[in-house]
């Protein structure tokens, strides 16, 4: 029995290990090895943290961060998007100043024999703002003429200015508020609500505040 064991034992172990080798290749050749890269919407926390700390985002920040995922074929195969789960939080955004945060952590939720990591010099650019309040005086510019042998007395404006409350960068666009009153054959007293126009330091109209804020306006007429 010995004999027979050892006869060619050892071209028998070769054997063995050039199968072992044989499957192997085979198998890296049927499931290999690969890095696949899964884009994960981003789950951000405390976003009321911006306004207790009167700051406002102010561009449109990446929501997606990029996880590269590494396995053999049969188990990536298997991975899904929705496995995945990356939480960012800005309550780590304390003053203007910052310029970006990163992905806090990133879990897989999944069962597969993987590994994962976060893309490098993978940022959340921001562009932070303070917000502050801002209150300007309102102009009232006239037009027209009242009935005649009637004058206008006074003019007054309630509220007295316009008051908002907005990035720096905006507020410190504005210079006045305007609203435009025509008066033509006026012969009484008479109150009108009218939108204001919002003005920058230019002595141009700001589109996008003009036409959002009223006010009353307040004509006293009498007889001459």
């Amino acid at each position: 029995m010995i004999k027979k064991i050892r006869h060619n034992f050892s071209l028998k172990i070769l054997s063995v290990i050039l199968a072992a080798v044989l499957w192997m290749i085979v198998y890296n050749l049927n499931n290999p090895v690969e890095t696949r890269n899964f884009d994960v919407e981003i789950t951000f926390l405390n976003d009321a943290s911006l306004a207790s700390n009167n700051l406002r985002i102010t561009n449109d920040y990446n929501k997606q961060v990029t996880i590269q995922v590494r396995g053999r074929k049969s188990q990536l195969d298997q991975v899904l998007l929705r496995d995945f789960r990356a939480v960012a939080n800005f309550a780590n955004v304390t003053n203007e100043n910052m310029e970006f945060i990163t992905v806090d952590y990133v879990q897989y939720l999944g069962d597969k024999n993987i590994t994962y990591k976060i893309k490098a010099d993978e940022k959340i650019n921001l562009n932070v703002e303070r917000i502050i309040t801002g209150d300007f005086p309102i102009v009232v510019e006239r037009s027209g003429q009242p009935e005649e042998k009637y004058s206008i007395i006074s003019t007054s404006v309630k509220p007295e200015n316009y008051s908002m409350k907005e990035t720096s960068t905006l507020i410190n666009r504005i210079n006045y508020a305007m609203v435009r009153i025509d008066v033509e054959g006026i012969k009484g007293n008479t109150t009108r609500r009218v939108y204001t126009e919002i003005y920058d330091h230019n002595g141009r109209v700001i589109n996008e505040l003009s036409n959002s804020f009223a006010v009353d306006v307040t004509i006293e007429v009498a007889k001459e």
